[in-house]
């Protein structure tokens, strides 16, 4: 059942008497508030579409490219690629052992495990938190 329809039932009630005029005006006032609170999260929502698409097309880029930049990049450039796709390192008995940045640790997560599902819904959820 549709809200339109909703209060069509609720106007049919108003008009027999089971509800109150008063009642049936607060109601329809309060229908409308609502309605215009979610189309305005539904534009604000879309106005963030494309900063969403931008956003992920540069992480996932750069995660493509990570390799073949350090490898290009002098020392400052390095550090700040590292900066930007670690949050921390350690070395433990000789192996160097990283801890990504989000939303990198995601799609580390995802290669590890083969499970890119899992990986994609995550990466998804990063970017919604990212844009509100």
């Amino acid at each position: 059942m549709t809200n339109s329809t909703n209060r069509c039932i609720r106007r049919e009630d108003c008009i027999s008497g089971k509800i109150s005029e008063e009642f049936w005006s607060r109601k329809a006032q309060d229908w409308e508030a609502e309605l215009q609170a979610i189309d305005s999260e539904g534009a604000r929502i879309e106005a963030r579409r494309p900063d969403l698409t931008v956003t992920a097309e540069k992480t996932l880029e750069l995660a493509k490219q990570a390799e073949k930049l350090h490898k290009s990049q002098n020392s400052t450039e390095q550090r700040k690629l590292l900066e930007t796709v670690l949050s921390n390192c350690t070395f433990d008995r000789g192996t160097l052992c990283p801890t990504y940045s989000s939303p990198f640790d995601l799609l580390v997560r995802g290669n590890e495990t083969g499970n890119w599902l899992a990986a994609l819904d995550d990466f998804r959820n990063w970017l919604i938190r990212e844009a509100a």
